[in-house]
């Protein structure tokens, strides 16, 4: 499935930012976003996988900058992703990020969450009562 997705051209969306390849964003120093919660929790559990530039060092897979994740207006996408993993499935072969909903707050994963879209996005304004809501859907 994976690979016949990857063929499948992206249809443009005029609603959304044309994604950005990880070499078009500027490789910034960590702390420029004013997110220090955020920032503290991304380097805790987030850069080792996803880098401090949004492209892994790791897997191709989990690059993150220029994403549409990243870039929806919203911020869900990042937020749901963050609290209840994704990637692959159970069993299969391949690496998966994992949940992260059962170790941290509501507060502490809108803070990371914008603080990851800041970075790499377009920025988003997630908060407590967003994330509380997204753990209901599940």
């Amino acid at each position: 499935m994976v690979a016949y997705l990857r063929t499948v051209p992206p249809i443009a969306n005029p609603d959304l930012p044309a994604p950005r390849p990880p070499s078009a964003i500027a490789a910034r120093e960590p702390g420029h976003e004013d997110n220090p919660l955020g920032e503290q929790i991304y380097a805790e559990a987030c850069a080792s996988c996803h880098g401090w530039t949004g492209e892994s060092p790791i897997s191709g897979l989990a690059t993150i900058a220029g994403d549409r994740s990243v870039n929806d207006p919203s911020g869900v996408n990042v937020a749901q992703v963050i609290l209840f993993g994704g990637g692959r499935k159970p069993g299969e072969a391949g690496m998966a990020m994992p949940p992260f909903g059962d170790a941290y707050s509501d507060e502490e994963i809108a803070a990371v969450a914008n603080y990851a879209r800041a970075r790499f996005g377009a920025g988003s304004h997630l908060t407590p009562e967003n994330v509380a809501a997204l753990r209901l859907t599940r």
